[in-house]
């Protein structure tokens, strides 16, 4: 669980009683910071999108397909998993 959270919300592009937009930056204890973006009102609009970032390396998720995948410790510790198992590009 995050020990800080701030966020903005805001009504921007369509007529509706709820937030078509919002941004939150969260603090975790280790020292962490972590940020969340969600819209409906990008035009032309954008698929989901998931980036991670670390010190390890990075991944991208667009559509619950990773897309990018920059973490090479993963694979040596999985010598005797076939790649195509845990990867859809």
């Amino acid at each position: 669980m995050p020990s800080q959270v701030h966020s903005l919300l805001g009504t921007f592009a369509h007529t509706i009683e709820a937030e078509d937009h919002g941004a939150a930056l969260l603090r975790y204890d280790s020292g962490m910071i972590a940020t969340i973006v969600a819209s409906t009102c990008c035009s032309p609009g954008f698929p989901a999108r998931l980036e991670i970032t670390t010190d390890k390396g990075s991944l991208v998720i667009v559509n619950d397909s990773i897309t990018e995948w920059n973490i090479k410790v993963f694979f040596q510790d999985i010598r005797n998993v076939r790649e195509n198992q845990f990867l859809s590009f």
